[in-house]
């Protein structure tokens, strides 16, 4: 009998010290003054508001919390809201209400993690030509970056595109910038002349950095965006993103020169050369193959030059190398890292002596070159 009123005295005095303990937890704990938090669950039901806690859609573990992705994109567009609510869209990005409404205004922290890890590509998307348009398509993915309130905002390509109908009317022999902004939630492409500044190290638009800058282009004499489709010795539009091999040739036309003086081949500067523009990132890798001829007393020569006609920047000679008029082959290299803007890569000839020696024999030559837009 004693043994059990000892055991019913203890169990009695163990209850009253949790019920004390307790209480001077629950006190010590307001004290503290822990900031309230209100937990959410999606877009307007509350979970639980009070001391910090984790809600029923979230979980603890040893690294942090884990939140639960809400299941729409972008933030919070219905409900009740007030500042200082955060809310992750689905694809991880963060937004702060910065003010009370229905539903409250909304300002992105920065991108999710995925698109912040991508940023260093800031486009996935590729600008060329599509029958007389400009047009910006999904090419490694289907996302782009705009800068916006200071924060890089990720936008989505639409598989269709974005166009600019027409390339005509751009002013003959310009180089012109190709940028993508948002309009009023509309993806739109800009062509202008006005040139690039760096925002956190990305080209965009000098006096908007809204605008992303896409690609370089020059329009030709009729105020046309020729690419390779159009002619395949020309290719006037270069991405910054994205960029691909392209691959241009022109044919050597047949011709006679007899004189020590280097000039464009068949003195037609405008018919015989390969035509580009660029960024200024990648080289050129280009070949000249052709049947030519010797004259009595005189060698042939023929090359390549970089935006000049009155020099050889490589160059070759028939081998074997033979005086007399026999055609032999006649083949040279040209490589470099072109500048940023337009260039023409020349077909240049010259004659060691005054003996017409022959070039491009039964229009067998060729130019080619591989550059990178």
């Amino acid at each position: 009998m004693v043994t059990r009123n000892k055991k019913v005295l203890m169990l009695s005095i163990l209850i009253l010290f949790s019920f004390f303990s307790v209480a001077a937890l629950t006190t010590i704990l307001k004290k503290t003054q822990l900031p309230t938090t209100t937990m959410y669950n999606d877009q307007s039901n509350t979970i639980s508001t009070g001391l910090l806690s984790i809600p029923s859609n979230q979980s603890g573990t040893a690294r942090g919390i884990k939140t639960t992705l809400a299941g729409f994109t972008g933030a919070p567009s219905s409900g009740s809201h007030v500042a200082g609510e955060h809310s992750y869209d689905s694809t991880g990005a963060l937004y702060l209400c910065t003010a009370d409404g229905s539903p409250g205004t909304w300002q992105k922290i920065g991108p999710s993690t995925a698109a912040a890890a991508s940023m260093s590509s800031v486009s996935g998307g590729y600008v060329s030509r599509s029958g007389n348009d400009i047009i910006f398509l999904p090419d490694k993915s289907n996302r782009v970056f705009c800068y916006e309130s200071s924060v890089w905002t990720e936008k989505t390509i639409p598989d269709a595109g974005i166009t600019v109908a027409g390339t005509t009317g751009l002013t003959a022999g310009s180089d012109y910038s190709i940028y993508v902004y948002d309009s009023g939630g509309t993806l739109t492409l800009d062509i202008t002349q006005t040139g690039t500044v760096t925002q956190n190290g990305i080209p965009v638009k000098g006096g908007a950095t809204s605008r992303t800058f896409l690609a370089l282009c020059r329009a030709n004499a009729s105020g046309d965006v020729d690419t390779w489709v159009q002619d395949p010795k020309r290719n006037l539009l270069c991405n910054w993103y994205n960029r691909r091999a392209v691959h241009l040739a022109c044919l050597i036309a047949a011709n006679t020169y007899g004189s020590t003086t280097t000039r464009a081949m068949n003195n037609d500067q405008a018919t015989n050369h390969i035509e580009f523009i660029s960024v200024g990132q990648e080289p050129i890798f280009a070949f000249m193959f052709d049947y030519t001829a010797n004259a009595a007393s005189a060698v042939a020569r023929e090359g390549m030059a970089l935006d000049v006609t009155n020099a050889f920047q490589s160059e070759s000679s028939p081998y074997p190398v033979s005086i007399g008029s026999a055609a032999a082959t006649c083949t040279n290299f040209y490589s470099s890292v072109p500048s940023v803007g337009w260039h023409s890569l020349n077909q240049v000839q010259q004659c060691s002596g005054n003996f017409n020696c022959d070039f491009g024999i039964a229009s067998l030559g060729t130019q080619s070159a591989l550059v990178f837009q």
